[in-house]
Formats: structure tokens, sequence, C-alpha cells
């Protein structure tokens, strides 16, 4: 493994020794509903390489990570968009540590949107009385 990766032993903890330097290292706060509609709350690795950030989230056996990106709040954003399409929602983060430096909750939540979901076709009964309303209204 050399110096420019993040590394991780076997129980999926970050192992500092072998990552990157601690300057080049932004840990992130990152909560909302997962694909299942349970609240968590995880940390967000960003490291940086050649000029490049990179963001990875470990969330129990689901591992994550994104393509080198110019900046860490871009590598950031594409890790948020990359779960809302895996059906996580009410997603914010906000930085917690920038380095050695430790920010706690001195920094601003971000909010990320949901995406929007599109809309289902009613079946069944639903349509039916969907239809019946839209008649019995002229819409």
């Amino acid at each position: 493994m050399t110096k420019k990766q993040i590394g991780y032993d076997t129980a999926g903890t970050l192992n500092l020794e072998s990552a990157m330097s601690l300057e080049d290292l932004e840990r992130h706060l990152l909560a909302g509903l997962d694909d299942q509609q349970r609240g968590f709350s995880r940390q967000v690795d960003i490291e940086g390489a050649d000029g490049q950030c990179r963001a990875s989230l470990r969330y129990e056996k689901f591992f994550l990570a994104t393509e080198p990106r110019a900046t860490s709040e871009a590598a950031l954003l594409d890790l948020i968009q990359a779960l809302q399409e895996r059906g996580y929602r009410q997603l914010r983060s906000r930085l917690s540590f920038r380095g050695k430096e430790y920010f706690g909750s001195l920094e601003a939540w971000i909010e990320y949107p949901d995406i929007a979901e599109p809309e289902r076709p009613r079946r069944g009964l639903a349509r039916t009385l969907g239809q019946f309303w839209n008649r019995l209204f002229d819409r």
C-alpha cells in the first residue's frame, strides 16, 4: 500500500499509519436515512492525491468510493448523489476534521435535497378511484 491510499484494517477501521498524511485528510460526518429508512450517522473520509480528491464511506457491509475529483466538495457531492440513487434520503453533512484540526460542531450542517422519485402509476382500486374522482370533478 502506498502512502497515497487510505488503509483499512480487517475490522474496517481507518489505519492512519499506512494512510496518507493527516494534513491531506478531511473527515465529514454524514447523517440521514438509509435505503431501508433507518437513521444513520457515519464518517466520510476524503483523501487527496496528485491534486485530486476521493470520498469514501463504509456503512455496515457497504463500501462506496468516488472517482477522483478536482475538489473535496465535488468528491463529497458525487458520494451524496450515488447514495441518493441507492435510496438514501434526508442526507446532510458537516466537516469534522481537516488534517489534524477538529471542528466538532463548529461547522454548519449542509443539507442535500432529495432527488425526486418518479411518480408510480396507480393500479387496481387506487387507479379506479382516481379515475372516478377525475370524472366526478371534470379534471
